[in-house]
């Protein structure tokens, strides 16, 4: 459901150029659903926020979101599912971003109890990759193996992650 909490800017006049200006809003209940730019048809990625704001940007776009729930593809399948208080997106062009912040949590539907929390985490969806930075905390679903550092990198469905300097728990 998407509602407008403030008036939208009127649209441009006919046969005029829409600017920035023209499609920046502010709404509740927000659900985005992107397109996967290499597989036509297929989704990159769902989201939903409880409310949104958003500005055009030269080719492409710019929103901050809050409650946010992103569920994100791989190949057309969902791969994982995004959870962050407040974040913000960008399109431009076939690059798309997401950056979480305080607080973020995101499982692998991919491999059952795989999961990271962090406190900022990035998805670039051309690298089909994550960036997690401020207290993170990866958790092996298959193997019960908790690592906690500073910063992790990993693919959107958890199979490798990389930490920075860490300490872990739990049983090989």
């Amino acid at each position: 459901m998407l509602s407008a909490a403030l008036p939208l800017p009127a649209a441009p006049k006919r046969g005029a150029q829409a600017t920035p200006d023209d499609l920046g809003g502010y709404a509740q209940g927000v659900q985005v659903d992107l397109p996967d730019p290499k597989l036509p048809g297929r989704p990159l990625c769902h989201v939903d926020a409880s409310a949104a704001t958003g500005q055009s940007a030269a080719n492409g776009f710019l929103g901050t979101m809050t409650r946010v729930t992103a569920t994100l593809y791989r190949q057309g399948r969902p791969a994982a599912i995004l959870y962050a208080p407040r974040a913000q997106g960008s399109v431009q062009g076939k690059s798309t971003v997401i950056t979480g912040t305080g607080g973020v949590f995101i499982k692998s539907l991919l491999h059952p109890g795989t999961t990271i929390r962090s406190n900022t985490m990035v998805w670039k969806a051309a690298t089909n990759g994550l960036v997690a930075s401020g207290h993170v905390v990866f958790t092996d679903g298959k193997t019960h193996l908790t690592i906690r550092g500073p910063r992790a990198t990993a693919d959107t469905v958890m199979q490798t992650v990389k930490m920075g300097p860490s300490h872990f728990s739990g049983s090989l």
